[in-house]
């Protein structure tokens, strides 16, 4: 869980009575202790720094971020009032706060003539973790899945960070009537108190609650999905920053087949001017959705428009890696033809996959058997001719 931790140290040398530095302090913008306030990642931050010094004229400031000097930039503008006016202040702003800018950022003041008293601020800004009440500071990549609130008292300064949650988009295929859930995951959030999700198919509400201090996902089940079922569900994760969103598309459409390349002969030639081409295919995953009924076969002659479509009945229940068969016949030598071949389930069609069938002229005139050219399949959307 993100924060910015701020480690205040304030270091105090006086070598002269005369000339002195005294009453160093510092604050933040937005105020992080103010209830209506939050720094964000991305928005600006403020870092003032106030030294009461005598003479106020030879008071100087200088900056350092993790030791090393900083000078004024696009996106960290350093600025200073009048020496003559006391107390004097130096302001740092971060224009767009980024987790690179996490650090140690030190502000010194001193006197010009001299004689070394000193005051050094430092401000730890750094993204850190806890469990147990324990804390260290680690790599915001690295992050581990603790989901505790550390910001509830000073030295904290939160930083809001909206939930990033998993799967942010999954596709689900499922069979009627059957049971099964689906769950939504926080990666990391801040503030972590409060969250709260929202289940919704489409635009109608399912469920909503509050996350527990012991749980960093959100589940939803459906005991037995019918028709009104299928669709969009989303689950809204939120806290005071904004909302990270799962998305499930639950379908009953069947997966793609998948055509087998290549059995010997499977290209014959059955009359002078036409041949035949046996089309052997497997089907994906198709105990996923319901029972596949049917398949649409379309073929269609390379460069014309006209499609021909019949249906493919199946009988019984197709088994994972059972290769199907069907023979294309009257194909006109010398064409090739397109074909698609399209699942129907009692859902309706599924995904459709495609490939080119292309004639080969014999190698042996005398030989009544040929074999086919290879050619390419791909996966296409649900499509009706």
């Amino acid at each position: 869980m993100p924060r910015i931790s701020l480690d205040r140290t304030v270091v105090m040398r006086v070598m002269n009575p005369v000339s002195s530095l005294r009453k160093g302090r510092f604050w933040i913008t937005p105020d992080p202790y103010h209830n209506d306030d939050n720094i964000q990642i991305g928005r600006e931050v403020k870092i003032s720094c106030q030294v009461e010094a005598t003479p106020p004229e030879e008071l100087q400031f200088s900056w350092l971020k993790n030791g090393r000097p900083l000078r004024s930039s696009e996106r960290m503008v350093i600025t200073h009032t009048d020496t003559d006016v006391s107390p004097g202040t130096t302001n740092l702003d971060i224009i767009d706060l980024k987790f690179t800018d996490f650090g140690t950022y030190t502000c010194v003041a001193s006197l010009r003539n001299g004689g070394t008293p000193e005051i050094s601020i430092d401000v730890n800004i750094s993204s850190t973790t806890g469990s147990s009440g324990s804390r260290g500071d680690i790599l915001w990549a690295y992050e581990p899945k603790t989901f505790l609130n550390l910001c509830q008292k000073p030295p904290w300064l939160c930083v809001a960070v909206p939930p990033a949650v998993e799967p942010e988009h999954t596709e689900i295929r499922q069979a009627l009537g059957r049971a099964f859930s689906l769950t939504c995951r926080l990666l990391r959030a801040h503030p972590a108190r409060l969250l709260r999700y929202e289940w919704k198919l489409g635009t109608r509400l399912l469920t909503v609650g509050q996350f527990s201090d012991q749980r960093d996902d959100t589940n939803y089940h459906v005991r037995a999905l019918n028709r009104e079922g299928y669709g969009e569900y989303t689950c809204d994760i939120t806290n005071e920053a904004g909302a990270g969103r799962c998305t499930f598309l639950v379908t009953g459409k069947a997966n793609p087949p998948e055509f087998y390349y290549d059995t010997y002969s499977a290209l014959w030639q059955s009359r002078p001017r036409v041949y035949g081409f046996k089309l052997q295919w497997t089907q994906m995953e198709p105990n996923a959705v319901d029972r596949i009924l049917a398949y649409r076969l379309g073929i269609r002659q390379m460069g014309q428009s006209r499609w021909w479509e019949q249906e493919i009945p199946m009988e019984g229940t197709i088994q994972k890696g059972e290769l199907l068969t069907y023979n294309l016949t009257e194909l006109i030598k010398p064409e090739s033809y397109l074909v698609r071949l399209t699942p129907i389930t009692r859902y309706g069609e599924g995904d459709s996959t495609e490939r080119i069938i292309t004639y080969s002229a014999p190698v042996n005139p005398h030989l009544s058997k040929y074999l086919p050219t290879l050619t390419h399949s791909h996966t296409l959307g649900c499509t009706r001719i």
